[in-house]
């Protein structure tokens, strides 16, 4: 009898092909990639708006340099007077697994 360790990882299966295809093109379509972030704000016209949508702590901490502090909270009574609806937004938060950005992108979408 063979003794088959089952991965943790592929518990659930792979994906077909198409599907994988399929996903990480609409992923692409609504997430950057950090790298094409810092490049295009080295470039001194990077396009976009970068919004930190953290708290004031997290802020204090620290944050990339350039970006507008705007947190989740605040986006529906501060959005309109800060940022011009024509310019592309990206959010940041902590990390990829941090919902905060999601949120902040969302709350942007709903403003108007």
């Amino acid at each position: 009898m063979t003794n088959l360790l089952i991965s943790a990882a592929l518990r659930v299966p792979p994906a077909a092909a198409a599907d994988a295809v399929s996903f990480f093109t609409a992923r692409l379509t609504f997430q950057a990639d950090v790298s094409d972030v810092q490049a295009s704000l080295d470039s001194g016209a990077p396009g976009f708006v970068l919004v930190d949508s953290r708290g004031v702590a997290a802020w204090n901490q620290g944050h990339v340099p350039g970006a507008l502090h705007l947190p989740t909270a605040d986006i529906p009574a501060l959005a309109a007077g800060r940022l011009d609806p024509a310019v592309p937004v990206i959010t940041y938060c902590w990390g990829p697994g941090c919902d905060g950005a999601t949120r902040a992108a969302l709350s942007q979408g709903q403003r108007g």
